[in-house]
């Protein structure tokens, strides 16, 4: 009922355009039972649009039935949700992130399997309902699974990136640690997206860990100092973070070619 309300009342378009008598689908009884357990502004809403009580209801109980008998010629096939995957897709359909975080579980309790293809289902509705944790899990499982150099850093970078929004800096840290295996390919990386995205979470680690771990962030300044130089083509979230890092090292000679490059870009 609070979704019919709200989306009843969104905008002029909605407020006429969506019969009311979506509000009373339950029954007229049973509806305004319900009503009665809504916050006070929803409550009143809902009174605004219908009648103070079922007495006083604008749609009688013979109009609701006749409505009825509209909808189900004009709509004849419901909706069969034939798994539990299409009712927790439905469910993030409708935006209802509470129940389909609850049936998520469910699935995972009864019905995944540790496979790529079940970690990946898992990783894309964890990221669905915004829960990182959940997102971290799956990256680092699939990471055991990548067997191709491309595959294993993007899935580090990935990873890099959950970890600093997690503020988890120590995990952050072992994941460009691990990219730096890779740096052989770094010459062939710089001229492509991966590589540019690996330098982008190189520089917020650096950005976020500086007064907390000098250490670390220094030679993480290093490493992404090398992997951008000569680099083309950068976006300007990665240039953005390339002058701020310089300054933030006293390089101003570096800070302010990019900067003119950031400039040329956004002309």
């Amino acid at each position: 009922m609070p979704l019919f309300i709200n989306a009843k009342r969104a905008n002029f378009d909605t407020h006429c355009g969506l019969d009311v008598q979506y509000l009373l689908s339950a029954g007229i009884a049973e509806s305004y039972a319900a009503a009665a357990l809504l916050d006070a502004d929803l409550r009143e809403a809902f009174h605004d649009y219908l009648g103070a009580t079922p007495a006083q209801c604008e749609i009688t109980e013979q109009a609701l039935e006749q409505w009825r008998g509209l909808q189900t010629r004009v709509y004849p096939v419901p909706r069969v949700l034939r798994s539990l995957d299409e009712e927790i897709e439905f469910l993030l359909e409708l935006g209802e992130q509470t129940l389909a975080e609850a049936k998520i579980n469910e699935w995972r309790a009864t019905a995944f399997k540790p496979t790529p293809e079940g970690w990946s289902q898992w990783r894309s509705w964890q990221r669905c309902i915004q829960n990182l944790g959940g997102m971290i899990e799956a990256q680092q499982a699939l990471l055991a699974f990548d067997t191709q150099d491309w595959d294993k850093a993007s899935r580090l970078r990935d990873l890099t990136d959950l970890h600093l929004q997690n503020h988890d800096l120590p995990q952050a840290l072992q994941c460009i640690q691990a990219l730096q295996s890779f740096h052989h390919h770094f010459k062939e990386w710089r001229k492509l997206g991966l590589g540019r995205f690996i330098a982008e979470q190189y520089l917020a680690y650096v950005l976020a860990a500086k007064a907390a771990h000098p250490e670390a962030s220094a030679q993480v300044y290093i490493w992404a100092k090398a992997l951008t130089m000569g680099m083309e083509n950068m976006h300007w979230n990665l240039l953005e973070k390339l002058i701020a890092v310089h300054e933030g090292y006293g390089d101003q000679m570096l800070a302010t070619r990019y900067r003119l490059v950031l400039k040329r870009e956004r002309a």
